[in-house]
């Protein structure tokens, strides 16, 4: 028999030991959190002049401004531009940024500034600056003023075309009488126009004009609070330097919510919490960054790919719904795909980066299959642990997993090792030796095919440790034994099984074999995965290839052309239970969710753009994992993939030589330099697929395309002209609204009416000139022939009277 010889050995090895150590591993993985973070890092190299990043906002245009320690940075996705004493900012260490429906409002150690028009204006109050220190928060009023926190006081700020009004919220006999109103630290504007403010060493709640203090008899210590925030679900939030409490709704008391161990030891510039999109709290902590979920603390920090380097001084979550962080000496951090993305790598205790399969057993443990072996994370776990296996059991590639009609897990190795593991024991067995195994499939009928590159081979599933090897006759070769290598297989909603074999199908209802020989249709390529689609066909791939296969009634191989799967490596294919059909590529995962596909890559939030194994494994709730050559991603939400926003189209400006040309300018005055126009999308994901589509009526009606978000046009003739620019997605389809400019350019000097008119004067001048001359050059000659004339009348009268005078002698 083809039997391990430690297979007696682990038939006979003592469960208990098994048992210990898989407890052991059970505890491990219940005390742990982690997850890889999908993050993309923004720094000088990409034009973010300074790393310490203070403050993020988002304007309504879209554009993502970093306040840092050297200047204020605006964003469009592609690059940074820097805001300073040109427009108006004296300072450059920037403290605070705030934009709201009061409009911009740019904090400095030494004054207050409103950004409108393009340009910083300070904001005085009677005459004295208004200095904003690290911390001091701002918030939007009820009626749209800005609240702001400076020096202790509270103050409203009214936006006028003028500049603006300051005034003290409260005023001085409300001061006088409340003390705790003199030392305001923070402030948080509830949506019904109620405050909350961090006075002295306690909470102020400011409502319907009264002003309640909350502290140590509502359940909150004296301490100096500095960040205010509420969660969706109405619970008020407050932290200190290193203590956080929260008031749930409707509750008389608060309740301490400080994470356990010593994470909020160091001091920071500010102390921040964020609310995410589906309601969880985010704060700055020690390790990076914590996340409240489920009633417990999560800790993202180096272990978790996120170095954060000083401490994360500000959390944004722009409208793409991307959350970003600012830090303190490590620049813009953006986390891709954030609450709709997942990741896991060997830093989060998987043996081996490179994922092959994925399996939950009816424990609803989580099973992974990796070429270093197998590792498990159990319900509600974040972390994964490596299985203990015996050691000629141990570290082989779990190619991929099924469980049978008894809850175990069979799974097939690269190596060609058929095991069975028992999830409730943690105990691992060898049932068989065979070639490489490409895939394990259980039927209806207790039975397990195992699909090898020598063929099929079908085993009962209660089949003990050690049985011989049944092979299956290949039905396209009968006779053959070992059968040509069988890559793939499923079981259709009829129970029939279908395998894929080099260019052949092959089908079994239960009773008798089937083979559709596809070869002609496939030309050179070789069927290397196969599923089964819900109307009862199949989905295939070749090496580049997706193939739609038909096997009721007449047998037909269709080549699905999909434009985001042209030129592509293509590794695997499956269909989820919604119907929609997931392939992975060499650069990425495409998915069609039965009208349009999408790219998704590492721009969006996956592990790795390689995605090998078999590629995808749908859980129970929906959410699919996938399998990279660099790591475990979990999509949460698929549906989400596909509720795009629009690209925006924005002109950022137009510029001849060294001048910027303003829009509804006058004619402009010719010019040899380019007219150059700068253009912008202000999307931060799937940037990959922008493209700019622009088109200059006037002198070209044909669209063009370019990645390159700059258009020269060398210098134009004089004209009127319409610039037009739509910005595309080209993996998905989706456009932008067109922009247009207008604009038109006056004819150079010697191209206008006066010049033709100077032209045409100059012509009939020399004209009437040269005229003028001729006359007299012709009355000149005639002079000289009537002088001529004369001469030669009066020689010949001379000479006929000579001859007269002769011939009279």
């Amino acid at each position: 028999m083809l039997v391990s010889h430690d297979l007696a050995y682990i038939s006979m090895k003592p469960t208990l030991l098994r048992s210990l150590l898989f407890a052991a591993m059970t505890c491990l993985a219940m005390g742990a959190d982690a997850q890889q973070l999908p993050l993309q890092h923004f720094g000088q190299k990409e034009g973010l002049g300074n790393l310490s990043v203070t403050a993020l906002a988002q304007d309504a245009g879209g554009y993502l401004w970093a306040a840092t320690e050297n200047g204020l940075f605006r964003f469009d996705g592609a690059a940074f531009r820097r805001y300073g004493a040109v427009q108006g900012l004296a300072e450059t260490f920037v403290t605070a940024l705030h934009i709201g429906r009061s409009g911009m409002w740019v904090g400095t150690y030494e004054q207050l500034y409103r950004f409108h028009d393009g340009r910083f204006a300070p904001v005085l109050l009677d005459g004295k600056k208004l200095r904003v220190w690290p911390g001091q928060k701002m918030a939007e009023g009820a009626n749209g003023e800005l609240l702001l926190v400076t020096g202790g006081r509270l103050l409203a700020i009214t936006p006028s075309r003028e500049g603006a009004t300051v005034r003290g919220y409260f005023d001085q006999s409300r001061i006088q009488a409340q003390a705790e109103l003199a030392a305001i630290g923070s402030i948080h504007a509830d949506p019904d126009g109620d405050l909350w403010m961090a006075c002295g060493r306690s909470l102020c709640h400011a409502s319907g004009g009264r002003v309640d203090v909350k502290g140590e008899a509502d359940g909150l210590p004296a301490e100096p609070w500095g960040s205010i925030v509420r969660d969706t679900g109405g619970t008020l939030w407050i932290r200190g330097e290193q203590r956080i409490f929260a008031l749930p709704a409707g509750a008389g008391r608060f309740e301490e919510r400080t994470p356990p161990g010593d994470v909020l030891r160091k001091r920071m510039l500010r102390t921040e919490l964020h609310v995410d999109e589906q309601g969880r709290v985010l704060t700055n902590a020690d390790p990076g960054l914590l996340r409240w979920e489920l009633g417990r603390w999560e800790t993202f920090g180096k272990d978790n790919g996120l170095n954060a380097g000083g401490g994360v001084m500000a959390i944004l979550r722009d409208r793409e719904r991307g959350t970003w962080m600012a830090t303190r000496g490590r620049g813009l951090v953006h986390w891709l795909g954030y609450g709709n993305w997942e990741n896991w790598t060997s830093a989060q205790g998987l043996p081996d980066d490179v994922i092959i399969s994925v399996q939950r057993d009816r424990g609803e443990r989580l099973h992974v299959g990796t070429r270093a072996g197998h590792a498990l994370q159990l319900p509600g776990g974040r972390r994964f642990s490596a299985v203990p296996a015996p050691s000629a059991l141990a570290g082989h590639q779990w190619a991929s997993m099924a469980l049978d009609g008894g809850g175990n897990l069979w799974a097939g190795t690269y190596s060609g090792l058929l095991l069975r593991h028992a999830p409730e024991r943690g105990a691992t067995e060898l049932v068989a030796k065979l070639p490489l195994i490409n895939q394990v499939l259980p039927d209806r009928k207790g039975r397990m095919w195992v699909a090898t590159g020598g063929g099929l081979h079908v085993f009962d599933e209660t089949a003990p440790a050690g049985a011989k090897p049944p092979a299956v006759e290949d039905p396209a070769a009968p006779g053959r034994h070992p059968g040509n290598p069988v890559t793939s297989g499923c079981m259709d909603r009829q129970g029939r099984l279908w395998f894929s074999s080099l260019t052949d199908v092959l089908g079994h209802d239960g009773r008798a074999w089937r083979v559709l020989p596809f070869g002609p249709a496939v030309g050179k390529g070789e069927l290397e995965k196969l599923v089964c689609a819900r109307d009862g066909g199949l989905w295939a791939i070749s090496l580049d290839t997706l193939w739609r296969v038909q096997v009721d009634g007449t047998p037909a191989a269709t080549r699905v052309d999909a434009p985001v799967l042209r030129e592509r490596a293509l590794h695997s294919v499956y269909e989820d239970s919604r119907g929609w059909l997931w392939v992975g590529t060499d650069v990425g995962l495409a998915v069609w969710n039965r009208s349009r596909w999408r790219m998704l890559n590492q721009t969006h939030g996956l592990s790795w753009n390689d995605l090998n194994g078999l590629g995808f494994y749908e859980d129970g709730d929906g959410s699919m994992w996938v399998v990279t050559s660099n790591g475990l991603s979990h999509i949460l939400r698929p549906e989400r993939l596909f509720e795009l926003i629009e690209p925006t189209a924005v002109i950022e400006g137009v510029q001849r030589g060294e001048r910027e040309i303003a829009g509804g300018a006058a004619p402009l005055p010719w010019s040899p330099d380019p007219m150059v126009f700068r253009l912008a999308s202000l999307q931060f994901q799937n940037r990959q697929g922008l493209r700019y589509r622009v088109r200059l009526v006037g002198m070209d009606e044909r669209w063009s395309e370019s990645s390159l978000p700059e258009v020269r046009y060398a210098a134009l003739p004089a004209g009127d002209y319409r610039f037009q620019f739509v910005a595309v997605d080209s993996e998905t389809g989706e456009s932008s609204a067109p922009v247009e400019r207008r604009f038109s350019i006056a004819p150079p000097w010697w191209g206008g009416y006066p010049f033709y008119g100077l032209c045409a004067a100059a012509t009939l001048f020399a004209f009437l000139l040269f005229h003028r001359f001729r006359l007299r050059a012709l009355t000149r000659r005639e002079r000289e022939l009537a002088v001529l004339v004369r001469e030669r009348t009066g020689e010949l009268e001379r000479s006929r009277e000579e001859l007269r005078m002769r011939a009279l002698k």
